[in-house]
């Protein structure tokens, strides 16, 4: 499912907070390119080809608990290379807008390496100089 969700965004780029990109049109942008990959893989095998749309719409629907916690793993992702970015350029780009996906989070395990890695960027964030 991961690998699944990831071929959209191969094809069209990971749209992040930053994009302003609206919830429904991400999605359509992203089932749009999962289509396109599913039509290539359809002549060679097709049960796969409707394997690869079903694993990206359970993702999208978010109802079961891999969808949930691979939602959980994606934000987190964000989050982390926020934290890369800004450790990149010494705190020099202000990323708080990544800040919307904290509250997103909502397995326990996720949630605590959210904390950290929040915990983290507060402490980077506080040293002289950055």
């Amino acid at each position: 499912m991961a690998l699944v969700h990831d071929m959209g965004e191969a094809i069209i780029g990971d749209i992040t907070p930053a994009d302003n990109v609206p919830k429904a049109e991400k999605a359509r942008l992203e089932l749009e390119a999962v289509r396109k990959m599913a039509a290539m893989i359809q002549p060679v095998n097709a049960e796969f080809a409707a394997e690869v749309v079903d694993l990206f719409q359970e993702f999208e629907d978010g109802e079961t608990e891999e969808a949930k916690i691979l939602h959980d793993i994606d934000y987190f992702e964000c989050l982390c290379q926020r934290n890369e970015y800004e450790s990149r350029e010494k705190g020099a780009r202000d990323l708080d807008e990544f800040e919307t996906l904290v509250p997103k989070i909502k397995t326990d395990e996720i949630k605590a390496w959210t904390r950290q890695l929040v915990t983290e960027r507060a402490a980077y964030l506080a040293k002289p100089g950055i």
